[in-house]
């Protein structure tokens, strides 16, 4: 279960950088929504799964 919990976190964090990467590139925030939207739930993900073990 670490080791998945990891895995949320870094694909959530790429995600987020992408957004990051493709803003400075030029491209629209419309078009990056469902890439913040996926990001920000893996990392929502992480943190619930954390708060879930320590129950």
């Amino acid at each position: 279960m670490k080791a998945s919990k990891y895995v949320l976190l870094v694909i959530g964090l790429l995600a987020i950088a992408a957004i990051v990467y493709n803003l400075f590139q030029g491209e629209a925030f419309i078009n990056q929504i469902i890439t913040l939207v996926c990001g920000a739930s893996l990392i929502y993900g992480y943190f619930e799964l954390d708060r879930s073990e320590n129950k």
